[in-house]
Order: structure tokens, then sequence, then C-alpha cells
């Protein structure tokens, strides 16, 4: 049995659509010059290490305050993360 075939790709980096067959083909996006496997693995590998970092935050929130409860701990991890990204700071383990 034939799979259905898709008439357009759109990149999860730029959201521009190929109606070009080798692009949907190869899912390739031609604007960012790279497959979109790849840029959604390493859309993947982003949100592990967020995750990673917002549960090493939590934890180190409950060591410091052991009174706070888990969604203060939550929430100031994630006022933590918003806070470097906006200084640019690069949170991210390597």
């Amino acid at each position: 049995m034939n799979q259905p075939t898709a008439s357009s790709i759109t990149c999860p980096r730029c959201q521009w659509t190929s109606y070009n067959p080798d692009d949907i083909r190869e899912r390739y996006c031609g604007r960012c010059h790279a497959f979109t496997d790849a840029i959604l693995d390493a859309q993947m590998d982003k949100a592990l290490a967020l995750a990673r970092l917002q549960t090493q935050w939590e934890e180190a929130i409950r060591r410091t305050f052991p009174a706070a409860t888990d969604s203060q701990c939550v929430g100031l991890a994630v006022q933590l993360f918003l806070a470097c990204e906006k200084a640019g700071v690069d949170m991210y383990v390597r």
C-alpha cells in the first residue's frame, strides 16, 4: 500500500513552507539549508537540557529554602530562567 505524499513541508525553525518535491522527499529546508529532522533533534536536545536545568534549579531552591512549596520552587526556577534568558546568559550545560 502506498503512503500518501505530502504536498508541502514546513520548517520547524523558520516556518517557511516549501512545495518543492525534492525538499518534501528529503525533509529539507532551502531557507535554513538544513534537514528538518536535524532541526527537530536540536530543538529536542535544547528542551531536554532546559528540563534538566529546571530540575537542578528546583532542587537548589529546595535546599536553600526548605519551607518553600513545590509551586514556589517551580515559580522561582521559571523566574530565574526568564531573567537569565533576558540577560543573554548561556544556561545550557555542555
